[in-house]
């Protein structure tokens, strides 16, 4: 049974998620920072259009589900797209700025962040349908959205970003996988046929778990390294991995409905660690 609240604004917000665009941006910002480039107006752009890019995904990522339902449903859906609508044009300006304050490479960047972002649900595309959500979001919503912050404000790219943006990448992966693993039952009724669906709920929730394990792993692999040495600072973030850990083993669909939140807290925690990471003992 499909209840309209879902359709409600706050709901389509998905606020919790927005820590996926905060915590990329500030990697890529942080990282930059530690780079020695930093611009103040650009940093606060770079993470104003980050959250509204991201809210505009959210609004519209209900519109493919219309088809058929109730007008209260469609009447909501509608609004929702439009308001995602009005998120993405109000980051026109702010984009325009920074490719000009930036370099072309940034364009680019954004330019393929957006259609891919749009391709998650939209059809014909829709990766989520097809199982590719969360591969895409590892690179759309993860490494993209950190390596286009630090260009924002170097102007450059730089090989040690793409290594920095990985565990923050696969704890966004992650969230949406919880995602999937809330609603398996539900997707799978409806023949959505999402990479959970195509796997399993059990091979779905060892590849979650593995997620999270794999991130804390990664960070500490940069410790002895240049790359980024006080990378365990994210043990401070640890226990916040228990509740989506113990929540995605909940063979009830009831029981692990706040799987997905309890995510989004993981990955705000652990992106405050492996951002502050960045301020201790910067080289010179």
């Amino acid at each position: 049974m499909i209840f309209v609240s879902k359709y409600n604004f706050r709901k389509a917000l998905r606020p919790f998620s927005l820590s996926v665009s905060l915590v990329a941006c500030s990697t890529g910002l942080f990282s930059a920072y530690r780079d020695g480039f930093y611009d103040t107006v650009t940093a606060v752009l770079v993470l104003l259009s980050g959250v509204l890019l991201q809210a505009g995904v959210n609004l519209i990522n209900d519109y493919a589900d219309g088809h058929g339902l109730a007008d209260e449903f469609q009447r909501r859906i509608r609004r929702n797209f439009f308001c995602g609508l009005i998120a993405f044009a109000a980051t026109v300006p702010m984009a325009l700025y920074l490719i000009m304050h930036s370099g072309p490479g940034l364009m680019w960047l954004i330019f393929f962040g957006v259609v891919g972002a749009i391709g998650y649900t939209m059809e014909p595309i829709n990766y989520k349908r097809r199982g590719l959500g969360v591969p895409l979001v590892f690179w759309l919503m993860g490494m993209l959205m950190v390596a286009g912050a630090y260009y924002a404000q170097a102007g450059q790219f730089a090989a040690h970003v793409w290594l920095q943006a990985v565990p923050i990448s696969v704890l966004v992966a992650m969230l949406l996988l919880s995602n999937e693993l809330r609603d398996y039952e539900s997707d799978k009724k409806e023949g959505m046929l999402t990479l959970s669906v195509r796997l399993g709920y059990q091979p779905a929730m060892w590849l979650f778990r593995a997620g999270l394990l794999l991130s804390y792993l990664l960070a500490f692999v940069w410790v002895p390294t240049a790359i980024l040495p006080a990378g365990w600072l994210v043990i401070f973030a640890f226990p916040l991995a228990a509740a989506p850990w113990l929540l995605s083993a909940k063979q009830d669909p009831v029981a692990r409905k706040l799987i997905t939140v309890m995510t989004g807290r993981l990955l705000a925690g652990f992106g405050f660690f492996y951002c502050a990471a960045f301020l201790i003992n910067p080289p010179l």
